[in-house]
Formats: C-alpha cells, structure tokens, sequence
C-alpha cells in the first residue's frame, strides 16, 4: 500500500504530496494515472510485491505507519517511517519517478527487513541503499526457481527416458537449433551487450526485438537481470558478488560448494539490487520498462511458438508436443546451464589474458561457440563496455551478429577497444597462459 495511512485513519496526511490515500485496495481521492504510476512497478516488474494481499503479515501496513515502525527502526540506520530502499530520495530517482511511472517511489511499499549499514551509500540526498532483501522477493525467487530450473531438468530427463517412444524428429532439432541461437543472442547481445553495458547503439524495435528474445530465455526479466550483472562487474569475485564460485575456502569442498552457488543455487535467494541506482537509465524509457513488465508474456511465447510451428508441420498433436519439448523445455534446460557457466566455469578455470584486479574472470575458447561468444569472459571484465571479437580467431556469435546489425544499418557506434589499448592493457601482467 502506498501512502501514509494505518487502517482506521482515514484522514491520516498522505506520505507523498499529491497522494490519494487506499484503504483496502480501495483509492481514495487519488488520480487514476498517478495512482497507477504509483503502484506500476510493484506490482508489475516485482510481481505483486507491493500488494498487501501478497506480502507476510508481519510486512503489512503502509511505509510510515505503526505497523512498520519496529521493521524499519535501525534497519539502516534511518529514523522510523522512513524507508530504507528510496529515501531519501537522489535526484537520479526523482527523474525516474517522472519518466516512466514513478519506479522508485512505487518500491517503497516492499518492506525491507535486512539491509545492513555496508550495502550503504552516500549520495548527495544521504544514505542510499545499493542491495535489498525481503521473504516476499525471496518466494519468488524460489518460485522462479522451481518453474524455470527445475521444472525443465525434470522434463529433460522424462524425455531422455521416454525418447524410444517420442524421439524427435528433423523439425524438432530445428526448432531448438533456431531458438537456442535466437534466445541465446537475446541474452548475449541483447540483455548483456547491449542493455546491460551499451555497447552499440541500435533501433527501438531491435532492442524490443532483443529484449523479447532474451526473456524468452526465462533468465529473469531484462531490467532485474540488467542490475544484478552491472552490480555482478561492481563486486566480481568479492564480498556482494550475487554468483561468485570464489568465496568459499580453497580446498576441494569449498571448490565445490563454489561451483555449485555459481551455477545453480545463487538463484534459490538472493539480495536484490536497487534498481534506481543500478539502471535508471532503463527505468527512463517508457517503452522499454513495458515490454520488460510482459516477462512471463515472453516466456510462454517461447514455450508456445515451437509448440504452433511443430503441430503446424505435421498436422498432428504428437509434432505439437514433440516440438514443445525440444523447442521449448530443452531449449530452456540447454541455454540457462550455458549462462550459468558463464558465471561457473569461466570465474574458476581457463586463461587470463588480461589482469583484471579483484576478480578471477577466465576465457574458454572451447566454449566460445555454445555460449554465443561469452566464454571470453576475461576479455570482458578488461574491456567490458566493448561488443567483443578482440581477436579474429575467437569465435563470437554475438560480435558477428553485431556486425551483422551494423552491415545492414541497424547498428552503429560499435565500441571495440584499439589494438594499442589491448596491447597496454595485456602489458600490465599477472596474466596467464
């Protein structure tokens, strides 16, 4: 609930100039389209967080109200009423609030119970928190576990076992060929290359185009995935690092452990970063922030296209399902293990090109294909705002695809670093073959 209203006081002063107040899911005085920005991004991009009916009962209540006095009293170290996550408010997310929908403010009614005084900075306004964490957005994130992880590795090994009496065909390996590389390249170059370190420049709809393909990866909605990899290049391999495989200790158990949080169980519960300081310049444009909201929209596209073209093909509900399960369900399992050893794989073994200092980002040219260029990841953390391809034989589908772009006049202001700036970077040293 937005505003600063207990149950019972109806008259009680609102906490934002202008707002209506709600009492029960009720508005009160408020105006449709201020309401609705109010509320947008908590209910949308958070899924409900913000709504009362979805929260745990010892959240409820309005930020300001009795109810959430002793939650946020000493939380961060802010006077009670006063929510941890926004305020005070930076200029950065004022600016925001008024360009698309009143994000930040809207983020005020998720409780924040755990923010501690290190996940703090100052900015211009006072203490500004970098990371979040609530049991809501914890259940959802084990939700999104369940559906998107688990789900598609119990189907694969159904299918695996049942491939005598169901096995694909030719359409089938098609489908997920096609959309394992167009998921894939809206991963690479769309969420990574593009939204996350703007790379390239390029038009509206082929980002919308990236944006949709790479949710349909079911990696997390474009906008979340986009604040947890800038904060991921913010702490690489240290303290906050959301997936690092190097926190736990140097013998073979804690090895392990590591490998497995990189890969996998990082994303059962984690901390969620403030979106306001981490992307608002995507939180700004009002087109992209929309088709971001229709996340599970994207999904079940990509579920259900391999689905339609499949049945389409064979005229038959046995080509429908045939085509479900490998373009969708295989596809799913295939391309989050080829991200997933991104964060794995490549931050624990491989060559060092380039000293990166504070983290262990590793190249694999072995796996430079299956992951659409991204195993070069020690490439990247030395040169992150570049589109790849340092070197011709390194073999990057997501930089020959930007290439592709640019040939056809859809992308321009293709940052690739010099050969004198990768010749001083390499001579920096402690690197390794």
């Amino acid at each position: 609930m937005i505003g600063n209203h207990v149950r019972g006081q109806r008259d009680a002063k609102p906490l934002f100039q202008g707002d209506g107040q709600l009492h029960r899911h009720r508005r009160i005085n408020a105006k449709p389209a201020e309401f609705h920005a109010r509320i947008d991004f908590a209910r949308r991009e958070f899924q409900h967080v913000g709504d009362e009916r979805y929260a745990p009962r010892r959240e409820r209540g309005s930020i300001g109200s009795k109810t959430n006095h002793g939650l946020l009293q000493n939380s961060a170290g802010l006077p009670p009423g006063t929510n941890a996550l926004c305020r005070p408010r930076s200029p950065q997310a004022r600016l925001a609030d008024k360009t698309h929908g009143a994000h930040a403010q809207s983020v005020q009614a998720v409780d924040v119970t755990d923010i501690s005084t290190d996940t703090l900075i100052e900015t211009g306004t006072g203490a500004k928190a970098l990371v979040f964490s609530s049991p809501a957005f914890h259940r959802l994130q084990l939700q999104h576990f369940v559906l998107f992880d688990c789900v598609p590795f119990i189907g694969v090994a159904a299918i695996i076992a049942l491939a005598g009496a169901l096995p694909p065909h030719t359409l089938d390996w098609c489908l997920f060929a096609v959309l394992w590389l167009a998921t894939g390249l809206g991963l690479s170059v769309g969420f990574h290359r593009y939204f996350s370190h703007q790379a390239f420049e390029t038009t509206k709809p082929v980002a919308l185009l990236l944006l949709i393909l790479g949710s349909m990866a079911a990696r997390g909605s474009m906008i979340s995935w986009v604040a947890m990899h800038r904060r991921h290049h913010q702490t690489s391999d240290r303290e906050g690092d959301l997936h690092s495989p190097n926190l736990n200790s140097a013998d073979l158990s804690g090895r392990l452990r590591g490998f497995l949080h990189a890969h996998l169980t990082w994303m059962v519960r984690h901390d969620y970063p403030n979106v306001t300081h981490y992307v608002p310049d995507l939180l700004r444009d009002k087109a992209i922030a929309r088709f971001n909201r229709r996340y599970y929209w994207w999904v079940a596209l990509g579920l259900a296209l391999p689905a339609v073209v499949g049945g389409l093909a064979s005229l038959s509900l046995a080509g429908a399902l045939t085509g479900f399960l490998w373009g969708g369900v295989v596809r799913l399992f295939v391309v989050e293990h080829t991200m997933s050893a991104i964060n794995s794989i490549c931050h624990m073994v491989g060559s060092r090109k380039f000293a990166v200092r504070g983290d262990n980002s590793r190249n694999n040219s072995w796996l430079g294909l299956p992951t659409w260029g991204e195993a070069f990841h020690n490439n990247h953390h030395a040169f992150p705002s570049s589109a790849f391809g340092l070197r011709w034989n390194e073999l990057d589908p997501g930089f020959w695809f930007v290439r592709l772009l640019q040939s056809l006049g859809l992308a321009w202001n293709v940052k690739t670093p010099s050969t004198a700036a990768v010749a001083r970077r390499a001579a920096l040293g402690n690197a390794t073959p």
